[in-house]
């Protein structure tokens, strides 16, 4: 497991385990596609990020590589 979302919150965690507090880090030119689905395509290429299904039954399964590939041709 990434543990990624370590990289922008800290959490105080009681004796007892539950969340008593926590603070947001956010880096200053932050882009969700280049920080999180980037990064998470690179450790897990085809760990699936998205399942579609529509009234018709038609499915598509997208993967975080899929969705990186997607964000840089943006």
């Amino acid at each position: 497991m990434l543990n990624l979302y370590r990289n922008y919150l800290t959490e105080t965690i009681s004796d007892t385990g539950v969340v008593t507090d926590y603070q947001l880090h956010v880096p200053g030119p932050f882009n969700f596609a280049y920080d999180v689905i980037d990064a998470i395509a690179a450790a897990e290429p085809n760990r699936r990020a998205m399942f579609w299904i529509n009234e018709a039954g038609d499915q598509a399964t997208v993967s975080f590589s899929d969705f990186k590939v997607q964000s840089d041709r943006a």
